[in-house]
């Protein structure tokens, strides 16, 4: 899958799944979530009658697996047939949760982001950390790709990766401290386990676009400062439940967030308030991004399959 669809495409599967969602299209039932003795586990179905079908994501996630060699989310997804049930194709739902994670991070840039960037910083350096920067700098043009995590040989490791995949033009470089990475940047990342805020109001630039897509409870990644201060973005009424900090901000503020899916279809909301405001988008993730990244792969599949 990673070898056959480029980033950019990645990135339009999601936009096709939100924009879906927000016409009423799909259908993703709240996730199941069952605690294990070191991690959970996490059932996630979606459906789309538009496409044909159903998908279910079996993932798990497991904070401490890092330190021993392992992924910390680890998936897989089945996709079937809608008119018969019968499945279609059984998927690395660890590559899909990753690269259409990364993806959302860029397609809410897309949406909600600066036309114009020149640096991009990425907290974390994981999977997730990977494909964001590939598929953010396929719908921007940065001239910097700043990178940090808690590890700084970790940050090394995935610049020397990412660096096959981006354009020569765009400098990539390692930096020791969370801030000086966020430091004037127009884009921001943010990919990490972190239980505790990385980024506060006065460390992101007025201008500049946020996609929070990591983090843990209880403080997550951003500052309720932040979040207070910027337009905030969700990815479904779900995210208000799932995540704290989101319900916090929710209702602090009186009113609901924007929704990713809405925003694709149009943008006008965003008009008044960018440049002076940045915008954050929370994301939580949801089954029918998983169901539409699957669909897509199993398509390009069968269009090449050698």
């Amino acid at each position: 899958m990673a070898r056959s669809m480029t980033p950019l495409e990645i990135v339009e599967s999601q936009r096709a799944a939100f924009l879906a969602a927000d016409a009423g299209l799909v259908v993703a039932p709240e996730r199941l979530r069952m605690n294990a003795e070191r991690g959970e586990v996490l059932i996630m179905p979606a459906s789309a009658a538009a496409t044909g079908h159903f998908g279910v994501k079996i993932l798990t996630g497991f904070p401490g697996n890092p330190a021993r060699g392992l992924p910390a989310n680890q998936a897989v997804v089945v996709l079937g047939d809608l008119e018969s049930g019968a499945v279609r194709a059984i998927l690395d739902g660890t590559w899909i949760t990753a690269a259409r994670t990364g993806a959302t991070a860029a397609l809410a840039l897309d949406v909600a982001g600066p036309r114009e960037i020149q640096t991009l910083a990425i907290m974390g350096s994981g999977p997730v950390a990977d494909w964001a920067i590939r598929c953010c700098v396929a719908v921007r043009q940065p001239a910097e790709v700043r990178i940090w995590s808690r590890a700084r040989e970790h940050a090394g490791a995935l610049a020397t990766r990412v660096r096959r995949h981006v354009p020569p033009n765009v400098r990539i470089s390692v930096v020791a401290d969370a801030i000086d990475a966020a430091a004037g940047a127009e884009a921001i990342v943010t990919a990490t386990q972190a239980a505790r805020p990385l980024l506060s109001a006065a460390d992101v630039a007025s201008a500049a676009h946020v996609s929070a897509m990591g983090g843990a409870e209880p403080a997550w990644e951003i500052q309720a400062e932040l979040l207070d201060r910027a337009v905030l973005i969700t990815d479904s009424p779900a995210a208000w439940r799932e995540a704290s900090d989101i319900a916090q901000a929710r209702g602090r503020a009186g009113r609901d967030p924007l929704l990713l899916g809405a925003l694709c279809r149009d943008s006008s909301a965003l008009s008044a308030v960018k440049g002076t405001r940045p915008t954050v988008f929370r994301g939580v993730g949801v089954a029918f991004q998983d169901l539409y990244l699957a669909i897509a792969a199993l398509e390009r599949r069968l269009q090449s399959p050698s």
